[in-house]
């Protein structure tokens, strides 16, 4: 019976994606989308005329239709030409209900007499240089936007939207977020702790999921830029084939927006507000942190500032 074997990675975006989705997509039998849920930030009107979304005005539901339309019976074609089909997605929260639907698709096309694997496999980058693009491209759409009262109440539902989630599987509990929230509004680092509760939300979901399945890949940017051999067997647990990379693909920089090469020099980049915002979300995470090998970036900061995270609701002045 022939096998199709599909796979899905997720990202929190800022991470290396498009490198990876490339990188897979060098070995002949496999061939993996990038960002699905962008098909429908372009939608062209009968009249000719184009409208553009950004990413957080999109509607979640139809992202998700996007996501799932790989692994229809409408692509198994695809599987005449490959013997792996993936795609790499960023920007999600709420990976847990992501990966149910998929299983109970996957389990619905088998019922049907396909033979059908499912892989799953996260992709990762420090934190520390995650939040600082996510906040710095932000700041870019903020300033840029048209429209932008209509597009500002669209940022406010999308990290409201997040924050809800995040407080709704107990990541923090609602009043230490709202006092977070409280000195964010007065220092106006909004979009800093938008981006931070992203990446926190991300890096305790990911962890609890790997904790429940060991199985899932995780691919971690530093380490697999830095080690062919890693790579590669991540790359094969992922797709069932063997690639054999050059050093050269490595060390390629693919759709790197913002320097944040420095962890240091990043964290030195903050100002006190966006510092304080930073420890005060992350200060239950030291177990996902050193799970996924960033538990060392807690280091960086002050012994002050480390024993104030520590007390409630207080910040440094």
């Amino acid at each position: 019976m022939q096998k199709f074997l599909y796979f899905v990675i997720y990202s929190p975006g800022f991470s290396g994606s498009l490198f990876l989705s490339k990188v897979i997509n060098s070995h002949k039998d496999v061939i993996c989308l990038h960002e699905t849920e962008m098909f429908e930030a372009l939608k062209i009107h009968n009249d000719g005329k184009i409208e553009t979304k950004f990413f957080f005005e999109l509607n979640e539901i139809n992202k998700f239709s996007r996501h799932l339309f790989f692994m229809t019976p409408f692509l198994h074609h695809y599987f005449n030409a490959y013997k792996a089909v993936g795609t790499v997605e960023t920007g999600r929260v709420n990976i847990e209900f992501s990966l149910n639907i998929l299983e109970h698709y996957r389990r619905f096309q088998e019922e049907s007499g396909k033979n059908v694997e499912l892989k799953i496999g996260f992709l990762i980058r420090s934190p520390i240089k995650v939040i600082n693009s996510l906040f710095r491209e932000f700041s870019k759409i903020f300033y840029l936007i048209q429209s932008r009262d209509e597009k500002i109440s669209a940022l406010e539902r999308y990290f409201s939207a997040i924050a809800e989630y995040t407080v709704s599987k107990n990541y923090i509990k609602k009043d230490k977020l709202e006092g977070i929230l409280e000195m964010s509004r007065k220092s106006g680092e909004i979009l800093f702790l938008g981006s931070t509760i992203i990446v926190f939300s991300f890096s305790k979901e990911i962890s609890n999921l790997m904790k429940e399945n060991p199985k899932y890949t995780l691919f971690k940017l530093e380490e697999i830029t830095k080690d062919k051999t890693i790579f590669e067997k991540k790359l094969k647990e992922i797709t069932e084939q063997e690639y054999n990379l050059s050093e050269s693909i490595l060390k390629e920089k693919v759709n790197q927006k913002h320097n944040s090469e420095d962890e240091t020099g990043v964290i030195k980049s903050w100002n006190r507000y966006q510092r304080e915002i930073f420890l005060s979300v992350f200060e239950n995470c030291e177990e996902e942190l050193n799970l996924l090998g960033y538990g060392y970036i807690l280091e960086y900061f002050s012994p002050q500032q480390i024993r104030a995270r520590k007390v409630h609701y207080y910040f440094l002045t």
